[in-house]
């Protein structure tokens, strides 16, 4: 059970970074931080340049 929220989860993360490239690449901004409060015990976040 545990393999498949893993997979659930790394599909909502690629669906999330895919949204901050769009919002860069839409507004022209450079540098996006995708940050997830839900990740325990320490917070999760991912730098995305364009």
């Amino acid at each position: 059970m545990r393999e498949i929220v893993d997979k659930e989860q790394s599909y909502e993360i690629i669906g999330a970074c895919f949204g901050v490239y769009n919002y860069l690449k839409a507004t022209g901004f450079r540098l996006g931080i995708l940050v997830n409060f839900g990740s325990h015990p320490k917070l999760a976040y991912e730098r995305i340049v364009s």
